[in-house]
């Protein structure tokens, strides 16, 4: 029986001061709620003996012992909270404790005192409760005396039950009713009805009493299990169970029953959609699609588990594929049986490909990556099966020629060769690309190729090796040797090659255009036009083939033309200088160009002196009149492309004025060295889920880029909500996120990235992506230059 006090406990909330008996302990502090161990309040005080001490603090789940005055150091201590705030709680001695100043040790042996002693009270009696097991749901009774001051019960893990709810109350007897959540435990009696309180955690004004003896609260009970494909078997045996079929649980006071767990750990799937019967004594719950095969468990209100007993899901079996072997880009059809619950379907080196599949079949197409190996089949638990499934292989029938010799034109005829990405041969450095149909590759032998086995590089990535082809050296004029990757050739000027077979050479094409050249022996001098750019392309004619060579020009950024040249004096408008289309084409000039007109005044008669520059026809609706003093001058005109209009509609440009003379006519055309490497329309949509490549995993390297270069994306902003996210094209570093608030015009000048080397390694590396990933919303992206 247990005594405690028989009036209310009165608390003032003290706030501690410290008496340190060890040296130093910077680790002790005072303040609210600071770092190191440190106590704020304690109490109640007066408390009962045999009652709940509580102490609130920092850091106190470091305590290791508590001394009250007349009894033995406490060291059962129930760590309530830990860390910043917490709390502790010990059970005062029923017999021995005296008033006094209450010490807290820490694990390091330092020392808290309190500065207001403790005092005591009595007697609150409690006897007992009946009966000793309890389901919840029925009545409780706990007998002793002074029971009118206890406002509130509290059951195992802070389930209370506040006196408004009692079903009986008075000085002898509490009875209560077991709630559903309450599990087995000692009953907690408080002086004060917390259950509503907000601040109850920091709140040590009340007394908690405990009962000596822990209340047995009952549990569901599991007697039996049941599926559609297994019979009823006893608790804890299996049943054999499908995705979105029906267990059958079989017991008592499964009203009690919050929800059916399946699994275990991290991978438990938790359902609360399950019907219980009126009686309380079975449960029926649809097996969920997520569920793995394993444990399966009732969660009660009250957070304990039953165990029932274990399922074993059904996955497909009989599984056969069609056709067999199949071909990349092809319908699969795989079928079997209780295939409806397969999510995803993998093939080997391919992406997961969803699907919602029938009972008995399920239909994909083969994708392009896909390589021969088992596929598996993916159920929404996870849980997989597979079948095996062959791929159809490219197969060799003829060559056009064998032997061949390096740089000719092979045509590689066969079966199912539009599989085929790439072709290699022996000793080549690297492979050829073709673009193939299911019977022909057309290519060129690459003039490092050897005599030897020839491999076709498929799509998938996998690799067929067919027959061996002769290769001899090329018969046509072909460079021996290149400049160096680091040599600095410029339009305008002139670059060289050591030659093979030169005596068959006939001509040399610069981007398809022919231009001049000189051979001197094994020596070619090529002339490159002034508007050549980055990867030039320099073809060699021969009177038996031809070949050609990409290589990196540094562009011209200006081109200037003499249009005319001489002298001529313009006095009254009576004297004029015509240039038509046909004797210089205008309209062939780029919008942009600037029109210089060098003119001299010497003197000026009347005082006046101008230069007039307008249509062939004497059209004056784009009339330019430049008012000139004494001296040299050049007068610009800029030809963008609504003046080049009117030149075409004028027939030409006209010269003329007053007390001036014409001495030359230049233009200048503004080259610009972008470069475009991509132009498309890639949408982004409205919700950042489409993810575009933007230029393809190659074209850093087949421009010739270098690092530091200036890439730029250009777009179209559908609305000022606008948002773009540029990744490296392998899904590497973020280049920059973008929008209406960045200041940029992505139409006009375009999103400006610099080259890296590490993008220019794993372009290198790499044989997939592009040279940007984006992603975004209301934006369409357009076009990727390099400058």
């Amino acid at each position: 029986m247990k005594k405690y006090i028989n009036i209310f406990a009165v608390l003032m909330v003290t706030f501690l001061g410290l008496s340190l008996t060890s040296c130093n302990d910077d680790d002790l502090k005072t303040g609210q709620y600071g770092g190191g161990v440190q106590l704020n309040v304690f109490g109640p005080s007066p408390v009962m003996r045999g009652g709940t001490l509580r102490f609130v603090g920092s850091n106190l789940d470091q305590i290791s012992q508590v001394l009250i005055p007349g009894v033995s150091p406490i060291t059962n201590i129930d760590v309530v909270k830990s860390g910043v705030p917490s709390e502790i709680r010990i059970t005062v001695p029923k017999d021995g404790p005296e008033p006094g100043i209450v010490t807290l040790i820490t694990n390091k042996d330092a020392v808290i005192k309190t500065l207001t002693p403790l005092a005591f009270s009595e007697p609150i009696v409690i006897e007992g409760f009946t009966p000793a097991s309890a389901m919840p749901g029925e009545q409780v009774t706990i007998k002793g005396d002074y029971l009118n001051l206890i406002h509130m019960i509290e059951f195992a893990d802070g389930v209370y039950v506040s006196e408004t709810a009692f079903v009986e109350h008075d000085r002898y007897h509490i009875t209560v009713v077991v709630p559903a959540e309450a599990k087995t435990g000692k009953l907690g009696l408080y002086d004060l009805d917390i259950s509503d309180s907000e601040n109850a955690g920091t709140n040590v004004s009340y007394n908690i009493m405990m009962t000596e003896e822990a209340l047995n609260v009952g549990t569901p009970t599991v007697a039996s299990l049941a599926s559609g494909r297994t019979s009823q078997v006893d608790a804890n045996e299996t049943v054999v169970v499908k995705a979105g079929e029906e267990i059958t649980i079989n017991g008592e006071d499964f009203n009690l029953v919050a929800a059916v767990l399946f699994g275990e750990g991290e991978g438990v799937v938790k359902s609360d959609k399950f019907t219980v019967s009126e009686d309380g004594k079975t449960i029926k719950v649809q097996l969920p699609a997520e569920a793995p095969s394993g444990e399966i468990t009732l969660l009660c209100r009250s957070t304990v588990e039953i165990p029932v007993g274990k399922i074993t899901t059904i996955k497909p079996t009989d599984l056969q594929v069609a056709p067999n072997p199949v071909k990349n880009g092809a319908e699969l059809t795989i079928t079997g049986k209780d295939l409806d619950i397969v999510k995803k379907v993998t093939f080997k080196n391919a992406d997961a490909i969803e699907v919602k599949a029938e009972e008995t079949k399920i239909v994909v197409v083969v994708p392009e990556k896909a390589q021969e190996g088992n596929i598996t089949l993916t159920m929404a638990n996870n849980e997989t099966v597979t079948v095996p499934c062959t791929l159809v292989k490219p197969v060799l029938t003829s060559y056009s020629a064998n032997p061949t010799s390096a740089g000719a034109a092979l045509t590689i005829n066969g079966t199912n060769l539009d599989l085929v990405a790439s072709v290699s041969f022996t000793e080549s450095a690297s492979p050829v690309e073709v673009k193939a149909t299911a019977d022909v590759i057309n290519l060129k032998v690459p003039m490092d190729a050897k005599s030897g086995v020839v491999t076709l590089n498929l799509k998938n990535g996998a690799t067929v090796e067919i027959a061996s082809l002769d290769v001899k050296e090329a018969v046509f004029c072909y460079a021996k040797e290149l400049p160096s990757a680091d040599a600095e050739i410029r339009a305008g000027a002139t670059v060289t090659f050591k030659v093979a077979n030169a005596d068959v050479l006939k001509e040399v094409q610069v981007n398809g255009e022919k231009v001049q050249h000189i051979l001197q022996g094994e020596t070619l001098i090529i002339a490159i036009p002034d508007n050549a750019k980055k990867a030039t392309k320099f073809k060699l004619v021969s009177s038996n083939g031809e070949i050609e060579y990409t290589l990196n020009v540094i562009p011209n950024t200006e081109i200037k033309t003499v249009v005319w040249k001489g002298l001529e004096s313009f006095s009254g408008w009576g004297s004029s200088l015509n240039i038509p289309n046909d004797k210089f084409d205008w309209t062939a000039l780029t919008p942009g160009t600037t029109l210089k007109a060098y003119v001299n005044v010497d003197q000026k008669a009347d005082g006046w002196a101008c230069l007039a520059i307008v249509g062939s026809n004497w059209a004056q609706e784009g009339r330019n009149q430049a008012d000139l003093a004494n001296g040299d001058h050049v007068v610009e005109v800029l030809l963008d492309e609504a003046y080049l209009a009117n030149i075409k509609k004028w027939g030409g440009l006209l010269f003329t004025g007053h007390n001036t003379v014409l001495s030359k006519l230049e233009v200048i055309e503004h080259l610009s060295a972008e470069e475009t490497l991509w132009e498309g329309k890639e949408d982004l949509g409205t919700d950042w889920s489409i993810k575009p490549y933007i230029g393809g995993a190659k074209t850093l390297l087949e421009c010739g880029a270098k690092a530091g270069q200036k890439l730029r994306l250009y777009g179209t902003p559908l609305k000022d909500s606008w948002k773009i996210q540029i990744f490296e094209g392998h899904w590497g570093p973020q280049y920059g996120e973008y929008s209406a608030a960045s200041n940029i015009d992505p139409a006009k000048d375009g999103i400006e990235i610099i080259v890296t080397e590490e993008a220019l390694q794993k372009a290198a590396a790499e044989n997939w992506g592009g040279v940007f990933v984006v992603q975004g919303q209301d934006f369409i992206v357009t076009k990727l230059t390099i400058e």
